[in-house]
């Protein structure tokens, strides 16, 4: 299990059950995720001259209430069976994922987070 000094809010029944689901999955990796607010059917990228390109080859007229769940690699949780370990693993890229509450899943890596942390110490 690696666990990043990063990520302050997780507890520890996050831990035990991420290690429950990875335990009952039989997979080589587990990594925790959230779901993201913004469905990337809508995202584009843009050129120099300000053209667009999809990002998904998916048509966007979906309704928003129709579009597929999709969710970002938080990063506060990985599990990874130690024999599967390479020097090219990417933990990012482990087969499983554990849905892990977005108000635990801050993760510190500027001083911006770091006072967002701290509000939220405060507050609680």
């Amino acid at each position: 299990m690696l666990l990043q000094a990063t990520n302050p809010f997780r507890t520890a029944a996050d831990l035990d059950r991420a290690l429950e689901r990875f335990e009952e999955c039989g997979e080589r990796g587990l990594v925790s995720i959230g779901e993201v607010d913004v469905s990337p059917i809508l995202m584009r990228t843009m050129a120099a001259d300000g053209t667009l390109s999809h990002t998904l080859a998916q048509d966007s007229t979906v309704r928003r209430q129709d579009m597929p769940t999709y969710c970002t690699v938080n990063g506060v949780i990985y599990i990874n069976r130690a024999e599967e370990i390479r020097p090219d693993t990417s933990l990012n890229d482990n087969p499983v994922g554990w849905v892990l509450d977005h108000s635990r899943a801050l993760d510190i890596d500027e001083p911006a987070d770091l006072k967002g942390a701290q509000k939220t110490i405060a507050r609680r």
